[in-house]
């Protein structure tokens, strides 16, 4: 028995880290409790989602909502984690354009830390890194959904969820080579405790495939999981280093999960550990904290119920979050924002689906819970 537990690879998952915000300056080794630590010491490698580039660039085209991080930030990824991976697929990682790109995965390359997500072109950024225990491969591939620098064929930028064929392609060729394939998404519904069923569809469709799990964040709070077709979707790992006043006015958002996924060889079957985190606001720790209420399968529980009033409480969470870094936008008459909605059409059609999907499902929900109640 002790044999064929040695033989299983731990592989754990964190949510959001970002040095940037209440936790800038502090990549400090006590930021992690005892117990968080020996959590992550018991897995083979640490597959970390860095939420912004490592540069010195004070060159950004955006008004609010810009992150970086330090030099440190790396020191502290190489100190912390025997076994390293960064995902560099997530909607931070351009917000210092194409150089905030190239002096993160340059200092990441320098520390010998291996990275997925982006690249120089979409070859790199749709390459896998594939982890090696004793002959058993895992194939690891990221990509995100925010339709800003998207790499392409002369362009760098993070892979998009909009590049089916290409995410389809990398999955399908990773099966020929892997024993097993996860896909870390970085996309969601921000501040809701449960996904939408629009994002369930899509997350289900990369375990329809190929992949054997999928793993996801950016919510910056913890959503529930599913066993879909034998295989494990993780919603929202909520966040794990990462805390600004435009997450501080929504619920829940200090909170975040640890994720191990355990394979092995001798089985089809992917188990996982996990463990409630909590970012404790007044000295910038992370330590371990009680279960969960949001961590459930989503498949035992009221679901329907649950997104409809999620889906009305959107409506706040907006609110509260544009009421941060608030930027004075131009009114635009009603002419004016048909005439812009289908310029953006034309431009991106699949964005503008995208758009109007997420406003029908909210709308919907909201009925749904009006329906409910009367």
């Amino acid at each position: 028995m002790a044999e064929k537990e040695s033989r299983k690879i731990k592989i754990a998952f964190t949510g959001d880290l970002s040095f940037s915000g209440y936790f800038r300056g502090k990549e400090r080794e006590d930021i992690l409790t005892p117990e968080v630590k020996k959590f992550l010491d018991d897995s083979r490698w640490t597959v970390i989602n860095l939420e912004s580039p490592v540069t010195d660039s004070g060159d950004t085209e955006k008004e609010r909502l810009a992150h970086k991080c330090d030099e440190a930030a790396v020191d502290f990824i190489l100190d912390i984690f025997a076994a390293p991976v960064v995902s560099l697929a997530n909607n931070h990682m351009m917000d210092f354009g194409e150089k905030g790109l190239a002096d993160t995965m340059k200092s990441l390359d320098r520390a010998g830390i291996q990275r997925l997500g982006a690249g120089r072109n979409i070859d790199e950024a749709a390459r896998p890194v594939i982890l090696e225990s004793d002959g058993f491969r895992v194939g690891i591939l990221a990509f995100q959904y925010k339709k800003t620098g998207t790499a392409g064929k002369n362009s760098a930028g993070p892979l998009h969820d909009s590049q089916k064929s290409i995410i389809r392609k990398t999955i399908k060729n990773l099966k020929k080579t892997a024993d097993r394939v996860v896909v870390v998404y970085h996309g969601g519904e921000e501040f809701l405790h449960t996904p939408m069923p629009y994002n369930r569809k899509q997350l289900q469709k990369y375990i329809s495939w190929g992949a054997d799990a999928v793993v996801a964040h950016h919510p910056h709070t913890v959503q529930g999981y599913e066993f879909y077709r034998g295989k494990y979707i993780f919603y929202s790992l909520g966040n794990f280093i990462f805390d600004t006043d435009y997450q501080r006015v929504q619920k829940d958002s200090e909170d975040g999960m640890l994720l191990k996924l355990v394979f092995d060889p001798d089985s089809e079957k992917v188990e996982f550990q996990n463990l409630p985190i909590r970012i404790n606001r007044d000295n910038q720790t992370v330590a371990a904290r009680e279960k969960d209420p949001y961590f459930r399968d989503i498949n035992h529980m009221d679901y329907e119920s649950f997104w409809a009033e999620e889906a009305v409480r959107k409506k706040s969470v907006l609110a509260d979050s544009n009421s941060i870094e608030k930027v004075e936008k131009k009114k635009l008459s009603r002419s004016q924002k048909i005439k812009k909605k289908l310029a953006e059409s034309i431009k991106d059609p699949g964005e503008a689906k995208r758009k109007l999907t997420k406003k029908l499902y909210l709308k919907k929900g909201r009925k749904k819970a009006a329906g409910k109640k009367n």
